[in-house]
């Protein structure tokens, strides 16, 4: 049986969640974005060396005969570094798939302990050494991303709520079906459904850590406490803080799962995902909105413009470049002059990428 592209669904309308989720996402580009380029401009050895580390690890697995998808080695050995995880807390969340797939274990578990011994001090020094980058999840550290490819992906989000208030944008695309059919060993057939974004957002970027889960409990609760006393957050955001906090400190990894074959696997799961429904709603109370559209362009530009100043290109030359790159017209709404618009977004954007965040 084939497979079949169906229509986008629900009308077109997208669950305000994925709205959400989409725009977490534009937020969190943009701040590694300024991040990266801040540490390049002031530890760029550090940075080269920290990627070079993720893809002499990625070869070292390739060599040893372990499958990247299921493996994800340089992501465990981060990861494990980075947060001092035990290893059944960074398998089940990054490389589920090693107690399935995997056949010879001590092999395997010699490999990894070799790899961590060979790179551990090495990735501590790059931590310790990229402050800002290190607010994010390292195992997912990239170069700096493709901004044009975002900043064309955004002008197709303008186009999609043409017309509309921006109160009233959606800015994660149309859904579409994929079906697809398999033919069973009883001589039937079974149909799978998924939906995916006809338009995702383009470029893969490493979660931000939050502030107050890089603070024990204790630590945490008087951060919050000295917040709500200084007027800096109100009662009710208070409650919400504490109330996410607690559901965060309730996860559990569970022991030794790496090794274990669990029959309740089932029921963990939906455990698992009523957790993760309240967390990303109490989440989700506590942003509100996370980023203002009205932020988006502006940052996408300064960044192209920033970038576009590599070499010895004037500001003015950089904003000509990026005028011509993305077939800016001269004049904007309402008669700006577009050159002097872009230029004043390079230079707020310079600051950001200065102080090292957005």
């Amino acid at each position: 049986m084939g497979l079949t592209v169906m229509s986008d669904c629900g009308g077109g309308v997208v669950p305000s969640e994925e709205d959400f989720f989409v725009k977490n996402e534009i937020k969190t580009f943009l701040e590694y974005e300024i991040c990266i380029r801040h540490e390049r401009k002031l530890k760029s050895e550090y940075v080269d060396r920290l990627l070079k580390i993720i893809s002499e690890i990625d070869q070292l697995e390739e060599m040893c005969g372990y499958e990247k998808d299921i493996c994800n080695t340089s992501k465990v050995i981060i990861s494990k570094v980075q947060f001092g995880m035990k290893w059944s807390e960074v398998f089940e969340s990054i490389a589920p798939g090693v107690k399935f797939h995997v056949e010879d274990k001590p092999k395997y578990k010699d490999f990894l302990l070799n790899t961590l011994e060979k790179y551990k001090h090495e990735i501590i020094k790059c931590i310790n050494n990229l402050p800002r980058l290190s607010q994010f999840c390292l195992a997912g550290a990239r170069a700096e991303g493709d901004v044009s490819s975002v900043y064309s992906w955004w002008r197709r989000v303008e186009k999609r709520n043409i017309g509309k208030p921006k109160r009233e944008w959606i800015v994660n695309a149309n859904k579409i079906i994929i079906e697809e059919g398999f033919d069973d060993d009883w001589g039937g057939s079974v149909i799978s459904k998924n939906s995916i974004d006809d338009d995702p957002f383009p470029v893969a970027t490493p979660w931000l850590i939050s502030y107050f889960s890089r603070m024990s409990q204790s630590d945490r609760i008087n951060e919050l406490h000295g917040l709500l006393r200084d007027d800096v957050i109100s009662t009710a955001k208070y409650m919400k803080y504490i109330g996410f906090h607690k559901e965060l400190d309730r996860i559990d990894f569970g022991v030794d799962l790496y090794f274990s074959n669990r029959d309740d696997e089932n029921k963990k799961i939906k455990s698992m995902l009523e957790w993760l429904k309240n967390l990303f709603a109490l989440s989700k109370s506590i942003a509100g909105e996370v980023i203002g559209l009205e932020q988006i362009e502006p940052a996408l530009v300064g960044l192209m413009c920033w970038d576009a100043r590599k070499g010895v290109r004037t500001i003015d030359q950089a904003v000509e470049k990026v005028m011509a790159e993305i077939s800016a017209e001269s004049l904007s709404e309402n008669g700006v002059v577009t050159h002097d618009k872009f230029k004043g977004w390079q230079g707020e954007m310079n600051k950001k990428i200065n102080a090292g965040k957005f």
